[in-house]
């Protein structure tokens, strides 16, 4: 069974495609991985979608922090809480001492699902609705060519104007 995409696994859905050794289009492969990821859990089907998006361009810890952060931030943006609340919150933080990565997970999970409770929103329909469409390959192409365009590693996201964006 196929628990997350690495190169052996493409070969094994190629090779379970009749495909052995040959390009398999990105629908092909996403229906495959859809087939192999059937009731798996939301993190793995992630998993997924995140192997194959990142496949030629690996993101790494750094990276997935400052996108986490800035979602985070969005999301209390669109709830309404201002730049100075935010602010705030962050010398709050961080004038505290470091936490559990394990832990701080796990209430961060928290604090959204009870987020979602107070405010009315299905956290998994909505989760769910974000994963259904970074799968999309209109996204996929969107989202490899900004990254292909980037000025580099750091937290901002942004582009390199000089170079061109693959069509």
């Amino acid at each position: 069974m196929i628990t997350e995409i690495t190169k052996d696994a493409i070969r094994k859905v190629q090779a379970a495609l009749g495909r052995e050794g040959v390009y398999v289009s990105w629908s092909t492969t996403q229906r495959a991985l859809a087939a192999a990821f059937k009731g798996k859990g939301y993190q793995d089907r992630v998993s997924a979608a995140h192997s194959a998006l990142f496949r030629d361009d690996p993101t790494d810890v750094p990276e997935r922090l400052a996108r986490f952060f800035e979602e985070v931030n969005e999301t209390c943006q669109a709830f309404g809480m201002s730049r100075e609340d935010a602010h705030k919150l962050v010398d709050y933080t961080y004038d505290r001492p470091v936490g559990d990565p394990a832990k701080e997970i796990g209430a961060a999970l928290l604090t959204l699902a009870s987020l979602s409770v107070v405010t009315g929103f299905d956290m998994m329909s909505c989760a769910e609705a974000d994963l259904e469409k970074l799968q999309r390959p209109e996204t996929v192409a969107r989202i490899r060519a900004k990254r292909s365009t980037r000025h580099g590693r750091g937290p901002l996201p942004g582009f390199d104007a000089e170079q061109r964006v693959p069509e």
